[in-house]
């Protein structure tokens, strides 16, 4: 019998101790079926302490989708914390999910559905593009913020979710662009995860915002996206 998780959620976060329970506690009470998933929460190693000190004193009681927790050592930034969450999980459909994301309800078994309706199974190479709430239509159009990829792209562009010589912004840009041109998208963006993010006044700006975008942050993921378009986003 395959025991291999369906979903593997990986969670990056940089708000230790409490930012990220609310996001991890929507998508665990959310769950059809708690079972099929698996939950990675991601913090540097400067974090630890402070997060095992959090666990230790209790979180809320879920359907039993409890967060595996992911320790990384390499730069602190939100590209090399997704990508370690990544690398240390095993479904067969990744999620790059964040402080600030939120699903509906039901979400995995209407991600299933709408891989039935495309003609898709699990084992197929597809990235999936929901909605998010964006109040900007040209903008929700354009963008995948919340990253939902199969394994076997994740392992055809070399073992990566994001590219990894970006910090933060502009990593989703590449991720779109990326999946667009290699033809993998499944629009589903009648599903909406909701983006509770400062841009569209659901949230407040706080030093892990302001550290994401840092104009040398955007500098830099500018930069690389040109070379990459130039490359056709070969590594």
């Amino acid at each position: 019998m395959d025991t291999t998780p369906t979903f593997s959620i990986c969670h990056a976060t940089a708000r230790v101790p409490d930012g990220w329970i609310k996001s991890w506690y929507s998508w665990a009470s959310n769950a059809t079926n708690p079972l099929i998933s698996e939950y990675i929460l991601s913090v540097h190693k400067d974090h630890e302490a402070a997060l095992m000190e959090r666990l230790r004193k209790g979180i809320p009681i879920s359907n039993g989708l409890r967060p595996r927790i992911a320790i990384y050592a390499t730069r602190r930034c939100s590209v090399d914390n997704w990508n370690y969450a990544a690398a240390c999980s095993v479904g067969d459909i990744i999620i790059l999910n964040a402080d600030d994301f939120f699903p509906p309800p039901l979400w995995d078994i209407e991600l299933l559905n709408g891989l039935q309706k495309a003609g898709k199974s699990i084992k197929d190479e597809f990235v999936i593009h929901v909605g998010t709430g964006n109040p900007d239509q040209a903008w929700e159009n354009r963008l995948i913020p919340l990253a939902i990829m199969s394994r076997p792209v994740y392992e055809r562009w070399g073992g990566y979710a994001l590219y990894p010589a970006y910090e933060s912004v502009v990593s989703d840009d590449d991720f779109t662009e990326h999946a667009y041109q290699d033809g993998l998208v499944i629009e589903m963006r009648h599903l909406v995860f909701e983006h509770r993010h400062p841009c569209f006044g659901k949230a407040q700006y706080d030093d892990v915002y302001r550290h994401q975008n840092r104009p040398e942050a955007l500098q830099l993921g500018q930069m690389l996206l040109q070379q990459r378009r130039n490359r056709r986003f070969c590594s």
